[in-house]
């Protein structure tokens, strides 16, 4: 592979907020038009049906559990790619992409029979006729979210981000246009094919660029299957996507639990998430900024550079929460009625309304502490220091979110908005508990592969 200059030589000061804005703001840019292929999603049917639209978002909380563990055991590929890219390893960096690409196939052949037949047992009751189609088509096509982060990772560990803000821009644009044409006649199944295809637009113009791009004279070639890099990426990937299982299953859970709570409940859990999820590309690009930035330090062993990389990270998110402070605390209201069909009532449009606004200030005090902990946990996810990350995801799960939300909920059941407080009662304890992980500094003492230790 051609050498390519570190993106911070000659132009930015490493560690400084330029280098981590020139490089996070792009990748902020490729979560931002995925979680916008959702959100358009559930608009949309919005302005048909407000119980479609809840169905939705229940489906695609039931598919996230399995996809998106899957994808952060592909997108540990870019720790690969960028340790290699920093260590000069350059004929190498293909071959971490590769074995994430088969693992991502195999998946597919996972995912078609649990699309057909899990729906009617993971779905809640009230979202089964008008979700299912919507849970077929997404979690059929689910293999395509990993594959996408292992083609993205080959590109955003060497800082070439352009390519993948194309592909994603590409791929939304594509969802935008099939949900507007298909769901006025076909709701639900209408905006799962137009999901589907979207991503699959994203796919292929990713793996032509990936297999043009990643060609080398390096013996055996990089392409073929190889079980020692493998398991290096699923050792080190592994402990990530418990982490996200756990998560994303303990959305799934709320779901369930409000589901039995009550309209009210269900439509504000339901806006909440989609604004949650929509925004939450702020502090996943950052993140992937400094996985990136802090994967090459370590890759060249300048360990000195990651207080600077983490410093500038946390100036940058306290610059970006104070824009979204706009809309989430000064415009709560023009945020939920974008939401709001014409057909719900008057007395269940305030009830809304007034539980709505408060609840989007703890969605917003959410996203804040989201945001500190990703920056931090991107050092340790940079490091290969992924098995803490797991074992903080269980703890904190288990003890500050399904524990309290189970107990408290039934008991404010007047009060739809305390779903979001407990939310944020999980975010600020894993900002702690990151943090305290960091100072300690074990994480630099993680070895994550013999392609990055062995000589050129």
């Amino acid at each position: 592979m051609k050498n390519r200059r570190r993106l911070s030589l000659g132009k930015y000061l490493t560690g400084g907020i330029k280098e981590i804005s020139a490089l996070a703001f792009p990748m902020m840019l490729i979560p931002f038009f995925t979680n916008l292929m959702v959100f358009l999603d559930r608009l949309i049917l919005g302005r048909y049906s407000i119980d479609a639209m809840n169905a939705v978002a229940a489906a695609a909380s039931a598919v996230s559990p399995l996809t998106f563990s899957a994808w952060s055991i592909a997108t540990i590929a870019e720790v690969f790619v960028g340790q290699l890219y920093g260590a000069k390893r350059y004929g190498k960096m293909a071959q971490p992409v590769w074995q994430m690409i088969w693992f991502s196939l195999f998946l597919g052949i996972l995912f078609l029979p649990i699309a057909f037949w899990a729906g009617p047992y993971v779905l809640p009751p009230s979202s089964l006729e008008k979700g299912l189609s919507y849970y077929q088509w997404v979690m059929a096509t689910g293999f395509l979210i990993p594959l996408n982060a292992a083609l993205s990772s080959f590109f955003s560990g060497a800082a070439r981000i352009k390519i993948i803000v194309f592909s994603v821009i590409a791929g939304t644009s594509v969802n935008l246009i099939l949900d507007l044409l298909l769901i006025p006649s076909f709701e639900t199944q209408g905006a799962g094919i137009a999901t589907a295809i979207g991503t699959f637009t994203q796919t292929l113009i990713l793996g032509v660029l990936f297999l043009k791009q990643s060609q080398n004279n390096e013996y055996p070639p990089v392409w073929r299957f190889c079980s020692k890099t493998l398991k290096d990426c699923l050792s080190i990937g592994g402990p990530n996507a418990i982490s996200y299982l756990i998560e994303m299953g303990a959305w799934y859970a709320m779901f369930v639990v409000v589901d039995k709570m009550g309209f009210a409940h269900v439509t504000i859990l339901q806006m909440g998430y989609s604004l949650y999820t929509l925004f939450s590309f702020l502090p996943d690009g950052l993140q992937k900024g400094v996985v990136i930035l802090a994967s090459n330090s370590i890759g060249r062993q300048r360990f000195g550079e990651i207080h600077d990389i983490l410093k500038s990270s946390i100036k940058v998110h306290l610059i970006l929460m104070a824009f979204l402070g706009i809309p989430f605390l000064l415009l709560p209201e023009q945020c939920i009625k974008i939401f709001l069909g014409s057909e719900l009532s008057h007395d269940a449009m305030e009830i809304i309304l007034v539980h709505g606004r408060i609840a989007l200030i703890w969605v917003w005090c959410s996203l804040f502490c989201d945001d500190l902990g990703w920056i931090i946990s991107g050092v340790l996810t940079a490091a290969g220091d992924t098995k803490f990350v797991m074992k903080l995801s269980c703890i904190n799960v288990s003890c500050f979110w399904l524990l309290p939300v189970h107990g408290f909920l039934f008991i404010l059941k007047d009060q739809p908005s305390s779903i979001w407080g407990l939310v944020v009662l999980y975010g600020v304890m894993n900002v702690l508990l990151y943090f305290r992980r960091y100072k300690r500094g074990k994480w630099k003492n993680v070895k994550i592969s013999s392609l990055i230790l062995d000589p050129a």
